[in-house]
């Protein structure tokens, strides 16, 4: 499939999904997100590997344009990639603000800037990762 990556982007080795584990070390319970369409949609865009192309599992935004995750882990953890899946057309996520150890996450505060900016390309089939740092 031909694309415009940025620099961040790179396709995901598919011999290496066991590192893509990460979703294991969410804490699901005291996960929240903001602007949620439907309550406790949020949590479920977060899954295994094999799970990523399940279309019945999204998060919509209520009336505004921007969706806020707070994301607490289960202990220590090193992210090294981001994976984000999305429809074609204007609900697409186009970028990622990364924030992290903020004592309160709120969209006043969040308006700041971020540790790190992703701008997205359209990947309906989870094949791009994006570096973080």
């Amino acid at each position: 499939m031909q694309h415009s990556c940025s620099r961040t982007c790179q396709h995901v080795d598919e011999t290496s999904v066991g590192q893509w584990n990460l979703y294991m070390k969410i804490d699901k319970y005291n996960l929240q997100c903001y602007n949620e369409k439907h309550d406790g949609s949020g949590k479920d865009v977060f899954r295994a590997w094999d799970e990523r192309l399940d279309r019945s599992k999204i998060v919509e935004s209520d009336d505004e344009q921007e969706l806020l995750f707070s994301i607490p882990f289960n202990g220590a953890v090193k992210m090294t990639g981001l994976c984000v899946i999305g429809e074609n057309g204007p609900s697409h996520p186009n970028i990622v603000k990364l924030w992290s150890n903020l004592p309160e996450l709120r969209f006043d505060n969040a308006r700041g800037k971020a540790h790190q900016e992703i701008a997205l390309t359209y990947d309906p089939s989870g094949t791009l990762a994006y570096q973080v740092r």
